[in-house]
C-alpha cells in the first residue's frame, strides 16, 4: 500500500494537480518512490532492533547489519533516481557503477549473516538467576530510551523536511546513538561479568557498531567495503567467541 500510494502521489504531482505547498514537497520521479517504501520499511526494522536488544546483544547485532543491507539497496535504488525516465543507458557509467557496489556489498553481508546466524546461540553471562533479571532489566530500559529517541528523531526529522527539506540523515545519526548505546550495555555487563571473552566480545560489537556508522557516511566503494570488512569481524568474533567459552570452562 505504501508503494502504491507513493507512485500515486508522485504521478499527482507531476501532472500539478496537487496543491502547490504539498507539491514542492514531492519529489518528480517515480523511483522515488522505491526509496520511500524502503525508508519505511527500515523504520520498522529498527523498531524490531530496538526490542530485539533486550532479548540478546547478538541477536540485535545481527539486526544491525540486516538494517545495514537494506540501506545498500536502499542507496541502489537512489541512484535510479538519477537516472531519466524511460530509463536508457546514462551518459556517464557512474550511477551503475554505484548501484553494483552497494547492490553487491549488500549481497555479501547477506551471506556473512547467514553464517553467522547458523552460529549464534544464547550463552548468558551469568548463571546467577538474579544477576541474569536485573542485566535483562537493564538492557530493557535502554531500549525504552532508544525507542523514545527514534520517535524523538522521527518527530524532528518529518518537521525539518516539512520547512526546509533538506532534513538530516536519519540512519546515520540513529546509528550514532546505537554506538552510545552498545558502550553503556558493556559498562552495564561489566557489573555482572569480568570475563574475559564476554568483556571482548561486548566491546567488539561496538567497534562493529562504529565501523557501521562510518561506512554510512562513507563515499561509494568504501561505504560497502566497510561494510563487508564489518561483517567479516563480527563473523570472526562471534565464532572465537563459541569457541573460548566452553574452552575456558574446560581449564578452569
Amino acid at each position: 500500500m505504501i508503494y502504491l500510494a507513493s507512485l500515486v502521489v508522485i504521478e499527482l504531482g507531476r501532472r500539478k494537480l496537487l496543491p502547490p505547498s504539498i507539491s514542492a514537497l514531492i519529489p518528480r520521479s517515480h523511483f522515488y518512490a522505491i526509496s520511500f517504501t524502503f525508508t519505511f520499511l527500515l523504520y520498522i526494522e529498527v523498531i524490531d532492533l530496538v526490542f530485539g536488544l533486550a532479548r540478546s546483544v547478538s541477536e540485535a547485532l545481527g539486526k544491525q547489519f540486516e538494517i545495514f543491507s537494506l540501506i545498500l539497496l536502499r542507496q541502489s535504488f537512489k541512484e535510479f533516481a538519477h537516472l531519466p525516465e524511460p530509463l536508457h543507458w546514462p551518459k556517464t557509467i557512474d550511477p551503475i557503477l554505484y548501484i553494483l557496489s552497494n547492490a553487491g556489498g549488500a549481497l555479501i553481508i547477506f551471506f556473512i549473516l547467514v553464517c553467522y546466524y547458523r552460529i549464534l546461540y544464547h550463552q548468558p553471562i551469568t548463571y546467577d538467576q538474579k544477576e541474569e533479571f536485573h542485566f535483562i532489566s537493564a538492557k530493557k530500559t535502554i531500549s525504552l530510551i532508544l525507542l523514545i529517541t527514534f520517535a524523538a528523531m522521527g518527530i524532528l526529522f518529518s518537521i525539518t523536511y516539512i520547512q526546509s527539506r533538506y532534513p538530516f540523515d536519519f540512519f546515520t545519526t540513529f546509528y550514532t546513538v546505537l554506538v552510545f548505546s552498545d558502550i553503556l550495555i558493556v559498562l552495564v555487563s561489566l557489573r555482572y561479568s569480568h570475563a574475559f571473552p564476554v568483556v571482548f566480545r561486548n566491546s567488539g560489537f561496538a567497534l562493529a557498531t562504529v565501523m557501521l556508522r562510518l561506512s554510512l557516511t562513507a563515499p561509494p566503494y568504501y561505504n560497502a567495503g566497510l561494510g563487508i570488512c564489518a561483517a567479516l569481524y563480527v563473523l570472526a568474533l562471534k565464532y572465537a567467541y563459541n569457541r573460548f567459552v566452553p574452552l575456558r570452562k574446560a581449564k578452569g
